[in-house]
């Protein structure tokens, strides 16, 4: 499931960049890509949550002392992802309500890709943490 739910992230994602293409932002394009950010929104909270649930946050290896303050980091980087990806649909939102989202896309698309390049580093960093936990507890490593 959370594959699952990683795989949706990454399809939203590259849709909505799709989106950042149209050099018209119609009144249907800019309703798109609100919904995509809304779409976006629960589907990083849902992922988030099946991470937190069954992933690496709860396994005894992590949680030890030396990665505790790892792990503790990466689940605090998931709420502030959340929030910015949260606040950021919101403000598609307002500019959609107001009518401002075609003058305002480029702005909405620059602080996606903001977005885009921390979660990105955040994932990776959460793959390093996996890679280095189960090579140190199970002898794999250098």
């Amino acid at each position: 499931e959370i594959k699952e739910a990683h795989l949706e992230v990454d399809s939203l994602v590259k849709q909505i960049l799709r989106l950042g293409t149209h050099s018209d932002w119609t009144d249907s394009v800019c309703l798109e890509l609100t919904h995509q950010l809304n779409r976006l929104v629960e589907v990083v909270r849902w992922y988030f949550s099946l991470e937190e649930a069954y992933g690496y946050f709860e396994d005894p290896v992590f949680v030890s002392a030396a990665y505790g303050q790892r792990v503790s980091d990466l689940r605090a980087e998931h709420k502030s992802l959340l929030a910015e990806i949260r606040q950021l649909s919101d403000r598609a939102a307002r500019l959609l309500y107001n009518g401002r989202l075609p003058h305002s896309s480029g702005a909405v698309l620059a602080r996606f890709g903001v977005f885009c390049d921390q979660l990105q580093r955040h994932e990776f960093r959460e793959r390093e943490l996996i890679t280095e936990g189960f090579s140190v507890d199970l002898g794999c490593g250098d």
